[in-house]
């Protein structure tokens, strides 16, 4: 067996990277509303095309409308990407169908299909709601990176959901220079409109469905406490909070021979929702993980770095098995040994 196998070894049998870009995972994602907004994502976006908007109706745009028919069965084409990039985006998707009356029919035709979904590296983003005839031939939505929170976000965009942070009912204190700041520079690099339509701007109480603000709810973004005046920060969850089975129940409700999951009930049904979310942390990961397989196949040949790396990574799988480190830190871990190694 190989020194580099051998580091490995020491934590998983990786499985081949999901997106040959994850590990570069940077940025938010770019809700696109309208057409108006599409046309302007569609300047900086080499992949999608601009519309002739003259023949749209100018009241096309109604937040409210925007759900699909319930029970619905929406065809996804793929743009691209390989198998087992499809595979993962299948499995965390259909999460959606223990909340919402709705069906999935993968891989069809793109001219029979209701959304289309990429893997280039244009960053993570998705149209809201049902798409407009005019875009019928275009990409709908897009994962440069792969883990299991930003599929269940996109796909929530797709059935309706606009950012949890644009809440009306959101009561955040935007630290508005520090935002414009860091979204306006790498990895994003955000125009000002783009930083107001997926960040600042509240939609307003008339013009959504809408719940009390939720701290955890996916659909929001992971923020710094330094975007704000009071130093609160995102949190979001990879799990359905309560307001999103009740989002659900209302626009995609099950008859009456099926049954919706419910907000949870006790402690117990709280526990199993973490048990999940962790069980889904790890397969991020173990994914990210192969991400970084190949770099350290790549590694010098110089012997005596080599052993310094196995006598750390040794130490650490101690530490590990201990119960003294997550599994996240054995990413930051390799990660760093890799810039050791001149990587």
């Amino acid at each position: 067996m190989s020194i580099i196998r051998s580091i490995i070894d020491f934590f998983f049998d990786c499985e081949p990277a999901l997106n040959p870009i994850a590990k570069n995972k940077g940025g938010r994602c770019t809700q696109i509303s309208n057409i108006d907004e599409w046309n302007d994502f569609a300047r900086t976006n080499q992949f999608i095309d601009r519309v002739d908007t003259s023949r749209i109706p100018s009241n096309y745009v109604s937040i409210k409308n925007r759900y699909w028919e319930t029970g619905k069965t929406i065809k996804v084409a793929w743009v691209g990407g390989n198998s087992t990039q499809h595979a993962f985006v299948i499995k965390n998707a259909e999460r959606w169908k223990q909340v919402a009356n709705i069906d999935f029919q993968w891989g069809v035709n793109i001219l029979y299909s209701d959304i289309r979904v990429g893997f280039n590296n244009s960053g993570a983003w998705s149209f809201v709601g049902r798409i407009p005839e005019s875009l019928n031939t275009q990409q709908t939505m897009n994962f440069a990176w792969l883990d299991s929170i930003t599929v269940l976000h996109e796909f929530g965009h797709m059935l309706g959901l606009f950012h949890e942070h644009q809440n009306p009912n959101n009561p955040i204190a935007w630290n508005t220079a520090n935002v414009i700041a860091d979204a306006s520079g790498p990895p994003n690099n955000w125009s000002l409109a783009t930083i107001r339509n997926n960040i600042l701007n509240r939609l307003t109480a008339s013009q959504t469905d809408n719940s009390p603000y939720n701290n955890n709810n996916p659909m929001g973004y992971p923020y710094p406490a330094s975007w704000t005046t009071d130093g609160s920060s995102g949190n979001p969850q990879d799990r359905f909070t309560h307001d999103l089975v009740l989002f659900g129940n209302r626009h995609y409700p099950f008859d009456d021979t099926e049954e919706p999951v419910d907000p949870p009930a006790n402690d117990c049904d709280e526990l199993e929702l973490e048990i999940e979310e962790i069980k889904r942390e790890l397969e991020d990961t173990k994914f990210e993980l192969g991400n970084v397989k190949d770099d350290l196949a790549k590694a010098k040949s110089d012997s005596a770095k080599k052993q310094a790396v196995l006598s750390k990574l040794s130490t650490f799988k101690i530490q590990y098995s201990q119960g003294g480190a997550k599994l996240t830190d054995a990413v930051k871990f390799i990660d760093n040994i890799c810039k050791e190694l001149g990587l």
